[in-house]
């Protein structure tokens, strides 16, 4: 393990976090981070990837990336999107990732950084056997956590983006995805206001980030599938879903990896079906065994069914019942 550490290469990207770090008054996020990861991982090479030029940073990594900004995808006069910096997470992160010459990668954000080097150890444990991938030579690491279970909410191909590891070239080839449009953004917004959703709460009409890289991965690789909603009821996608997680995929907790997130995204207890952790392992069997682990999807159809129910019933039950209850008259 100690040879492989040498021939690591660790790319923060995106936004320089210049606030005050909660651990550390006197640093920012992203200098603390970077300060961190170099205590834990000493001897691995640490690329900084985003589009403003800091000489303070330049002195605290082994190289600086310099890339140009392509902008937000907020769409004008919306307060939410999905995909507003999609396109700066895509560049920065393949930037950082075409300046890397060792072995290996990992991508990790700019206010996040690792403890320790529990994610190489999982790494080299679950590749010593032949790959059965479908897509990277060896399967890469991703976080559990916001990895979404299709079996308790239906969102398939929905694979946390925190955090990746694995040979340079799969960790390359996942992140030079194409740059979404402005178009695809702007979905959310111009989906019609349903009568019976009465306009209240997210709408399901658009994919996430998260599963825009994830496909946008497979259609490059030659992997036929359309996705465009967040959620679907479609029994096929989720057994390719979770067919493609086994075998390309290797889902640990931050704790495994050795990932600390900014508390903004760890402050509330992860929804149940956010959260790969309890499958995780039957999965990781399953990219041994993709032909067994086929019958066991197969077998767990019921389960994602019923999650297709739970969806059906918070963005079409619930609302149309809102809906009829509001033009109800009143009793005297």
């Amino acid at each position: 393990m100690e040879g492989i550490l040498c021939d690591i290469t660790i790319v923060f990207q995106g936004a320089i976090v210049r606030s005050v770090h909660p651990e550390d008054p006197q640093m920012g996020v992203t200098a603390y981070c970077l300060q961190k990861t170099r205590r834990a991982l000493p001897k691995a090479k640490i690329i900084l990837s985003t589009w403003e030029h800091d000489e303070e940073f330049c002195k605290l990594v082994d190289h600086y990336v310099v890339n140009e900004d392509p902008g937000s995808l907020r769409p004008p006069g919306s307060d939410k999107s999905y995909f507003e910096n999609i396109n700066r997470q895509i560049v920065s992160s393949s930037g950082g990732l075409a300046q890397v010459t060792t072995k290996y990668a990992a991508k990790i954000r700019t206010d996040s950084y690792l403890e320790h080097a529990g994610f190489v150890q999982e790494f080299l444990r679950e590749n010593q056997e032949p790959a059965n991938t479908s897509i990277f030579q060896r399967r890469i690491v991703i976080c559990s956590y916001n990895s979404v279970q299709p079996t308790v909410w239906p969102a398939a191909y929905y694979f946390a983006d925190f955090f990746c590891f694995g040979l340079t070239e799969d960790v390359q080839l996942f992140w030079n995805a194409d740059p979404a449009s402005q178009k695809l953004a702007t979905r959310y917004e111009r989906s019609p206001k349903a009568w019976w959703r009465g306009g209240e709460g997210d709408r399901p009409e658009q994919i996430a980030a998260e599963q825009y890289l994830v496909t946008n991965c497979l259609q490059r690789s030659g992997v036929r599938v359309r996705y465009e909603t967040m959620l679907t009821m479609n029994g096929w996608h989720f057994l390719n879903s979770e067919m493609i997680f086994a075998r390309n995929f290797l889902a640990l907790s931050s704790d495994q990896i050795g990932l600390r997130l900014p508390d903004r995204l760890t402050v509330y207890d992860c929804p149940r079906h956010f959260c790969y952790r309890r499958d995780s392992r039957l999965a990781q069997w399953g990219g041994r065994h993709p032909g067994w682990y086929l019958l066991v999807c197969i077998a767990r159809l019921p389960l994602f069914f019923a999650s297709v129910g739970k969806a059906i019933s918070k963005f079409y039950l619930r609302p149309l019942a809102r809906k009829v209850c509001r033009k109800l008259p009143l009793t005297p």
